[in-house]
């Protein structure tokens, strides 16, 4: 474990790998992922996961909202990786139509079972988090 994170608050850091459980009081960062085979880049885990619906959501974390009705705005996972995509090159080309706008990947087991189940079904929990009660999430970025 490596203490020395500048946060406000207790923290860890530990190989995913590690076999010691963690005790739920201290915020810990997890190294050493392993990618899983055939997840290595987003075309990949489109072709995985894209039939999955997600929220489209900016970076406070919730989703945009249409703005004549205010329905949470929803697409699939693989219509979340491509606007991603492509707000990522306007934004490292320089378009100012990129410039501020962000899309977050980020779902949970509340908003999004199947897709949590799925995941999980092809990947393994962490042992430092397996003994710890369940909320799964999912983040990325592509």
């Amino acid at each position: 474990a490596k203490p020395d994170l500048p946060l406000p608050c207790p923290a860890v850091r530990l190989p995913a790998s590690s076999a010691g459980p963690l005790d739920g009081t201290k915020i810990a960062i997890l190294t050493g992922w392993e990618v899983p085979s055939g997840w290595s880049d987003r075309e990949a885990f489109a072709s995985s996961f894209g039939r999955h619906g997600q929220y489209a959501k900016g970076n406070d974390v919730q989703p945009f909202r249409d703005g004549k009705t205010g329905e949470k705005c929803r697409t699939s996972t693989d219509g979340l990786i491509k606007a991603m995509s492509v707000l990522s090159a306007k934004s490292e080309s320089g378009d100012d139509n990129g410039k501020g706008k962000e899309i977050l990947f980020f779902t949970n087991d509340v908003e999004n079972p199947s897709f949590l189940a799925d995941l999980s079904s092809r990947h393994g929990v962490p042992p430092p988090v397996s003994s710890l009660p369940a909320f799964g999430n999912s983040s990325a970025s592509f």
